[in-house]
């Protein structure tokens, strides 16, 4: 619940909380050497109530005796495993969340992986606006999405597997709510990242033309996976740096889409972005941006998680971006000259769109 006044929270609950997050760094470390060292797995294969001794857990994960009961007691006070009066061990419903919930997993190996050791920086990154954290991962670029194709795995991995999840849960709605507004024949991808969104597109509507415009190594990747597809003649990519002072955008297209794009970028870099669309755009195309708003999720678990990762943006990823308010960011359109004529809530996990025009 997320409270609306000093009164809302009972002083038990207030102090359990705070001493929950007190050592949520030893939990989170726990549960991920859990799934490392293959406990994790012992215990998600067990079936209903039937659950497995310590001994047990030790032989199938190879993981020894100490380290075992460390961990088992660590997940038991936290309620992830439940033990039995025999002195079994079953994982508890939370336990199962974090060990085969597709959603939990992906946040959680993007927590683990990419961003957890970047996020000890965040202090000195909201000091300097410069992602500090980023220094974990890539010493060589001066924002992630410069390093992404030469970024250390596992982190690599565990942000696409972030990226592509929220973002292809939302492209069939986005699709679906693209083609009853308008049916569009050039397509400018801004963002358009490893190209997934401009070949699901093509492939929905075959006489539909997409160029991608994005940094030259995301235009790299992207030029790769067409050419698995064999969509090189409906897709082609623009490589650029959309904060290019010198950049002009084509003008061609009937639709201009931006996805999981806003959030990458300040807000008076946003402004920048949106004013070179608006000056390239012909009067009767249409912009269409799909991004994670903090003040548009649908309950306040997805609240939490969104706000929190914004965190994430400031530390690692840029040091001047977020999840941005659709509140905000409505005025910010308006402000670049455009106009909402639709916005649509949850298309997708977490995803609104904003259908605009000049």
């Amino acid at each position: 619940m997320t409270l609306k006044s000093f009164k809302d929270q009972k002083a038990v609950d207030a102090v359990r909380l705070a001493q929950i997050y007190a050592v949520a760094p030893f939990i989170f470390q726990g549960i991920s050497a859990m799934n490392k060292l293959g406990i994790m797995k012992v215990l998600d294969a067990q079936c209903g109530d039937h659950g497995v001794t310590v001994d047990e857990i030790c032989t199938r994960s190879g993981t020894d005796r100490f380290a075992v009961r460390l961990l088992l007691d660590m997940a038991k006070a936290a309620d992830i495993v439940i033990e039995s009066d025999d002195h079994e061990y079953i994982l508890s419903k939370t336990g199962r969340y974090l060990a085969s919930d597709p959603m939990t997993r992906v946040n959680f190996d993007f927590s683990a992986d990419t961003c957890y050791a970047g996020m000890s920086h965040l202090t000195e990154a909201l000091k300097t606006s410069k992602p500090s954290g980023l220094k974990e991962l890539d010493d060589k670029h001066e924002t992630v999405y410069q390093a992404l194709s030469t970024l250390r795995e596992p982190a690599r991995t565990s942000w696409f597997r972030y990226d592509h999840f929220y973002s292809d849960s939302s492209f069939k709605y986005a699709l679906d709510e693209i083609f009853k507004r308008t049916t569009p024949h050039i397509v400018y991808d801004i963002g358009g990242n490893t190209g997934k969104f401009a070949a699901q597109i093509v492939k929905r509507k075959q006489d539909c033309h997409v160029t991608i415009i994005d940094l030259p190594q995301q235009c790299a990747m992207a030029e790769e996976n067409i050419a698995k597809q064999n969509l090189e003649n409906q897709i082609d990519t623009c490589p650029c740096d959309l904060l290019d002072s010198d950049l002009h955008f084509p003008a061609d297209a009937d639709l201009w889409w931006m996805s999981q794009l806003v959030e990458c970028f300040s807000f008076s870099d946003n402004l920048r972005i949106l004013k070179k669309i608006h000056s390239s755009m012909k009067d009767d195309a249409v912009l269409v941006i799909s991004s994670v708003f903090g003040d548009a999720q649908p309950n306040d678990i997805a609240k939490l998680v969104v706000e929190s990762q914004s965190l994430y943006f400031a530390a690692i990823a840029n040091g001047v971006s977020r999840f941005h308010h659709l509140k905000d960011f409505s005025e910010l359109t308006t402000e670049a000259g455009f106009k909402i004529i639709d916005t649509v809530e949850n298309t997708g996990l977490s995803t609104s769109m904003l259908f605009l025009k000049k």
